[in-house]
């Protein structure tokens, strides 16, 4: 297994997980969240969620991941609903137009769903993400090199490319492959058009590094590095006409951007979306930004998390 030290920065990917270390239940585990929360900011600069509207609201994915349930039961004692709470890549607003005009009137409305959190954008930044911290690594291993970033400089050669194969790069394929898969619960036959050549090639990429069993590191890691090239001009080409990806910083701006314009074109949507807390800090931060003039609530990690405490100590006194 690799170090999960590095692995755990990598943007979507994890290494695998034994448990939360040191808790015994998922009350233990809430009543250390209680503590460490009610310990930061005063209680002074608590800001609450507004169970009339749409909140977006920062979090830390590893923390907020194992507790789910718990944020859902807080949500329900504010009079929301399990339903009414979204992870960064579920929330969904509709957007309605008029189907065409003749002599200025218009005929016709036509409502479509969209993704809060734009599939391409979230497929562009997986792709930057590969090519900007996996393919470094891929690189050393096709110089013959044990990457010392991943902390086995001890361990053979081929154990350590085997591991990073399988806990990183295809667990990467696998994700970009199911963002793929998102486009079709709102139907945007457009997009499923645009990655149809991506989408087979990278099925390929995953069954083919499924066992990466190796004789030879550095002939696997050029040929993966190869693979990865063909795919990245595949979605160049077929996504954005020819130009190059952008980095993964660039986009998770864009990203931000998107989720503020669509959570503000959901002033009909009431619950709790969360996102990525430097999301949040991108929205925040943004010229223009006035929170008085939004449709919705913001909310940081750390005000989240005080009433989230707050609840915890109440229930878990």
């Amino acid at each position: 297994m690799l170090n999960g030290t590095y692995f755990n920065g990598m943007h979507g990917v994890h290494a695998p997980q034994t448990g939360i270390t040191g808790q015994n239940s998922q009350t233990g585990q809430l009543i250390g969240i209680a503590s460490s929360a009610l310990q930061g900011p005063s209680s002074q600069s608590f800001k609450p969620l507004d169970p009339h509207r749409l909140n977006i609201v920062g979090e830390s994915h590893p923390e907020s991941g194992p507790r789910r349930d718990e944020e859902k039961a807080y949500l329900q004692s504010l009079g929301m609903s399990g339903s009414q709470y979204w992870n960064e890549n579920e929330f969904q607003y509709s957007t309605t137009k008029n189907r065409f005009q003749i002599l200025g009137i218009s005929f016709g409305k036509e409502t479509t769903q969209s993704f809060g959190d734009p599939v391409m954008l979230r497929l562009e930044m997986r792709l930057a993400d590969v090519k900007e911290k996996f393919l470094p690594i891929a690189q050393k291993f096709a110089a013959g090199v044990n990457p010392p970033e991943l902390g086995l400089n001890h361990h053979p050669l081929e154990k350590t490319w085997e591991s990073f194969v399988k806990t990183g790069f295809n667990q990467e394929t696998k994700q970009i492959i199911l963002t793929m898969h998102e486009l079709l619960k709102v139907n945007d036959e457009k997009a499923i058009g645009k990655l149809t050549h991506l989408y087979s090639f990278m099925e390929q990429l995953e069954k083919k590094y499924q066992n990466p069993a190796t004789q030879n590191v550095q002939a696997d890691a050029q040929t993966l590095l190869q693979d990865w090239a063909k795919a990245e001009q595949i979605f160049c080409a077929d996504v954005k006409a020819g130009k190059p990806l952008e980095h993964s910083d660039n986009l998770s701006r864009q990203r931000s951007a998107a989720m503020a314009a669509s959570a503000q074109a959901s002033a009909q949507t009431v619950g709790v979306w969360k996102v990525g807390q430097s999301h949040i800090n991108d929205i925040m931060s943004a010229p223009g930004f006035n929170e008085r003039a939004l449709n919705y609530n913001i909310l940081t990690k750390d005000e989240f998390n005080q009433g989230l405490a707050l609840w915890v100590q109440k229930h878990h006194p």
